[in-house]
């Protein structure tokens, strides 16, 4: 009997240390896997910096489409869709607003270890900024917070912390990083290093939402990818805590738990969203945008509490208190067992004297960049000398004299020419002032047509993604049609007349509808053709990293985008023009996914 209970006691003891080795359990004590309260889920594309206690912060890369410093991304922040009840209720501050977001890093600037992470495709023509893979754990936070020890799991998220809370882990965090410890990882920029903070709503909404969407996919609240809301975020009624980091699947760019578990501190502080209106002797646009009065804190994307869906998207936005009375009578800096937050690690905007002289000579580029087509883009430098420098070269005895404008002529060479005809140093004076004014409506003017040229790109990729539908729905007919002739001949009759020239008639549509877009997406290939090929290249590989997916929806857009890359350089090669490509080879040159399409193009020709 008592062989049979030390035999009892040793297999019971086995099957807990296994059962426990199984899981990767974290607790305060014990030797564990500390792996589970920084990173759950390792990937090849993490970026990892080290914290005290052998702990880590993980995270993430963030492009943003910018091909120089003083460019940005247009974004909508909010609820897209909001419903009848939401219009009354919330519009005033949860309606899609317009805001603009850009980053202050370069793919040059990240050390070799870090670049060989940045994917080719996003390495040119995209700014960076870093953001946590997970919402700040009670590990990553003990580790640094000695004075305000958390005894919850470690792999759990850290809540109950205030703004102020959260500063004092930045500060500490950030002066370990880059004063105590040794060989510091952190980039370094022009001698200025770059440093951990509070996302802005707006670096933490594009994220969240999954980076560069396309358009389709940005228009929507949630990103689902065939998944239920519930596949990527904790909350509802069989949740009363958070559950540990990285529970759910993560979204498109990687991070986890953006949606649910615990909502998260940003930079801003509340603003309402209000719409306001520019008019012009044209016409009135309408749009939204945030109010002046800044109020509390945002938190961002809900927790484990809400109770439904939308209650969790990344829109979503909640004014919380800054302070709150407490059971002692006393005003206490708010906190929240739903509350936490993730990091951003960024740089500041001009870290040194290189940095201003970038500022400059892109501005320059930009004034220089010539969009209209390619013999403009060989015309002179007008930018270079300007007129403020040309006061240095000029002498004190000119007597005043008219100036003929070239109403076609470059306007800065043009206002140079008015500058050196007057001796008048009040006139001279105003001129300068008004080469400023013109070089930024210069700059201003080259966005606006490189945001056309985008919008042009756009539409005849849309194109050929048209042409591919209208091509599906005649193989359709055609294969109904078929079918059809099997069956009457299997049964030895013929098809009725009345049939025939029904199905005939179908075809017949779809091959002209076939035709007209075809058409139309060859006047987009002559018009592309004009502008300069670099500039085109670029944001074709904007719009191309978009569709980084491996679904149907996004393999269907990449080879859009590759019929329309073949295409625009067979119209260049050709002088723009587009007169000797077929509709047959632009059809073919599509490579339906059904080759019995070509055979039906080719016998439905013949019946013509």
């Amino acid at each position: 009997m008592k062989r049979f209970y030390q035999a009892l006691i040793c297999i019971t003891c086995f099957l807990s240390f296994n059962s426990f080795a199984g899981l990767k359990q974290v607790t305060p004590e014990g030797n564990k896997d500390i792996t589970a309260a920084y990173n759950p889920h390792p990937d090849s594309g993490d970026f990892e910096l080290p914290m005290p206690d052998n702990m880590k912060m993980v995270l993430r890369a963030v492009a943003v489409p910018a091909k120089y410093f003083l460019s940005d991304k247009k974004v909508q922040l909010g609820i897209r869709n909001l419903d009848e009840n939401e219009k009354e209720d919330r519009a005033f501050y949860e309606s899609s607003i317009d805001s603009y977001l850009s980053a202050s890093v370069e793919f040059k600037d990240l050390p070799n270890a870090w670049q060989s992470k940045i994917p080719e495709n996003f390495r040119n023509g995209y700014k960076f900024y870093f953001i946590g893979k997970y919402e700040i754990t009670n590990g990553q936070w003990n580790a640094m917070m000695k004075e305000d020890k958390r005894e919850e799991r470690d792999d759990l998220p850290v809540a109950n912390i205030s703004w102020y809370d959260i500063q004092k882990f930045l500060e500490k965090y950030n002066e370990w990083l880059l004063s105590q410890h040794p060989d510091c990882p952190v980039p370094i920029i022009d001698k200025s290093p770059m440093y951990f903070r509070l996302p802005t709503e707006a670096e933490w909404e594009f994220a969240a939402r999954g980076g560069n969407l396309p358009p389709e996919q940005d228009k929507s609240d949630f990103i689902l990818n065939d998944k239920h809301v519930k596949d990527y975020a904790i909350f509802g009624q069989e949740f009363d805590k958070p559950m540990h980091i990285g529970s759910k699947l993560p979204n498109q760019i990687g991070l986890y738990d953006t949606s649910g578990n615990i909502a998260e501190f940003v930079r801003d502080g509340f603003r309402y969203s209000v719409t306001d209106s520019i008019s012009s002797l044209k016409s009135d646009y309408r749009y939204q945008r945030f109010h002046g009065a800044e109020g509390g804190l945002i938190a961002k994307g809900g927790s484990f509490i809400a109770s439904s869906d939308r209650d969790v998207y990344p829109g979503k936005r909640i004014e919380m208190n800054m302070f709150d009375k407490g059971d002692d009578n006393k005003y206490h800096a708010h906190k929240a067992r739903f509350l936490g937050a993730r990091l951003v690690l960024s740089s500041i905007n001009i870290p040194g004297a290189k940095r201003t002289q970038e500022l400059i000579s892109q501005n320059k580029e930009i004034l220089n960049a010539k969009l209209k087509n390619n013999k403009e883009a060989d015309k002179k430098d007008s930018t270079q000398i300007s007129i403020k420098q040309e006061k240095n070269t000029t002498t004190g005895n000119i007597k005043d004299a008219k100036v003929n404008i070239d109403p076609n002529g470059d306007p800065f060479i043009e206002l140079q020419r008015i500058y050196n005809a007057t001796s008048s140093p009040i006139v001279r004076e105003n001129l300068e002032k008004y080469e400023d004014v013109l070089k930024s409506m210069a700059v201003s003017l080259y966005n606006e047509r490189v945001e056309n040229l985008f919008g042009n790109i756009r539409a005849a990729i849309f194109k050929v993604d048209v042409i591919n539908n209208i091509m599906h729905r005649f193989f359709e007919a055609n294969s109904r049609y078929y079918e059809l002739v099997d069956m009457y001949d299997k049964t030895d009759s013929e098809m009725d007349d009345e049939t025939y020239k029904g199905f005939i008639s179908v075809m017949k549509d779809r091959y002209k509808e076939m035709e007209m877009a075809s058409k139309s997406y060859k006047l987009s290939l002559e018009e592309l053709s004009k502008y300069p090929e670099d500039i085109v290249s670029e944001l074709i590989q904007e719009i191309k990293n978009e569709y980084q997916g491996k679904d149907k929806f996004n393999q269907r857009y990449q080879r859009s985008i590759q019929c329309l890359v073949n295409h625009l350089d067979l119209t260049r090669k050709q002088g723009g023009k587009t007169d000797s490509m077929s509709n047959d080879k632009i059809w073919k040159d599509f490579k339906f996914e059904y080759e019995e399409f070509y055979k039906y193009l080719d016998n439905f020709k013949k019946v013509l």
